[in-house]
């Protein structure tokens, strides 16, 4: 069978793509039952990253028409980074390695996959 294989970013593309957890508030809930008792207030934490993922505007095609949109990831403190197709070797269909570029367009060369990488994941 022949198809699309969307093996993504690596391992080491993780810290580009996500932020820090911050607290951002405190839930307070209470449940109140139809006979009228309520439960003890509940607090709860809401956390909110530091990292937005979006998408980019940016396709690319695989077979039989398909596309596939790629992301971007804007940090608060302004960092930003946008996933490109590093690779597309076939393997029973294209197989698409993903890297990243930083906003100025320079490769992220932490996130590069190896030939070896490349060539043990399609």
């Amino acid at each position: 069978m022949r198809c699309d294989q969307v093996i993504g970013l690596n391992e080491r593309a993780t810290p580009f793509t996500t932020g820090e957890r911050v607290l951002d508030c405190y839930m307070i809930s209470v449940t109140e039952h139809l006979d009228g008792t309520k439960e003890d207030p509940v607090r709860s934490e809401v956390f909110r990253s530091t990292c937005l993922r979006l998408p980019s505007g940016n396709k690319f095609s695989g077979m039989y028409e398909s596309s596939y949109d790629l992301d971007k990831y804007i940090h608060d403190d302004g960092r930003e980074y946008t996933e490109f197709v590093q690779a597309e070797p076939w393997a029973s269909g294209p197989c698409f390695f993903l890297a990243l570029k930083d906003k100025d367009g320079n490769v992220v060369k932490e996130t590069l996959w190896t030939d070896e990488e490349i060539r043990d994941n399609a």
